[in-house]
């Protein structure tokens, strides 16, 4: 299918640490409409981060059923690639065999004289490859400040980030229209919050009905309780 025009997400190019210091370089999805972080489980692996395992729902964008995976959660730090007087970024993510495609959606900046001078998170050059990781909200303005540069309607605008200026929104002419993939993340409740969500309930006193009969009937038995010389008497309830 081909479409009227195309739409840049907002992408960046980024050099990648472990806590160790090794680095590789990483293409960036921001997403601010994603619960949490989300790395490739390969490029973790390359990097040998390590982590603790949570339990989450996937939700894909339309789809009613879900995949409820168990993930490690890694840390690393984010840089900008051609600015290395940047501080480094921490962001914690889950790690997913695959994120998404990159848009087939090729840009021309050098039309654009609104993008003159500008120090670009993105190059352009290789749009062929996956994503390596997302920045969700947990993390999206940790990276993204309220700097924009719009140029003529219906052309692409530039955002600020700690990694450089980010290209997105429409672009003109005709292009070839691929699926569009979202990520949705449902964090499930760790154990000790569902036991403290328990004790919490009873201390307010919501009880069920046989455990609210139970207590009473022990209240009673330690009031009315008492040994007549040969035997223990007790008041019924």
């Amino acid at each position: 299918m081909v479409g009227n025009r195309g739409t840049l997400l907002q992408s960046a190019r980024a050099r990648l640490y472990n806590e160790d210091g090794n680095s590789m370089i990483v293409n960036c999805l921001f997403d601010s409409g994603s619960q949490r972080s989300f790395i490739k489980k390969s490029v973790a692996e390359a990097l040998s981060l390590k982590g603790p395992f949570e339990t989450v729902n996937i939700e894909s964008f339309g789809n009613i059923n879900s995949k409820c995976l168990r993930v490690r959660r890694v840390k690393f730090w984010l840089t900008s690639v051609r600015d290395k007087s940047h501080k480094k970024q921490m962001v914690e993510a889950l790690c997913l065999k695959k994120i998404t495609d990159r848009p087939n959606v090729r840009l021309d900046i050098k039309q654009y004289s609104h993008f003159t001078s500008l120090q670009l998170a993105e190059d352009f050059t290789d749009l062929s490859s996956t994503f390596d990781v997302l920045i969700g909200l947990d993390y999206y303005y940790d990276f993204i400040n309220q700097a924009i540069i719009k140029g003529q309607e219906g052309e692409p605008m530039a955002i600020h980030s700690t990694l450089g200026w980010i290209i997105c929104g429409p672009t003109p002419g005709k292009v070839p229209m691929k699926n569009t993939k979202m990520l949705f993340a449902k964090i499930e409740d760790h154990l000790d919050d569902i036991l403290k969500n328990f004790w919490d309930l009873e201390a307010i006193g919501i009880k069920d009905e046989e455990k609210e009969i139970d207590s009473k009937a022990s209240q009673l038995f330690e009031k009315t309780v008492h040994f007549d010389g040969e035997r223990y008497e007790v008041q019924l309830p």
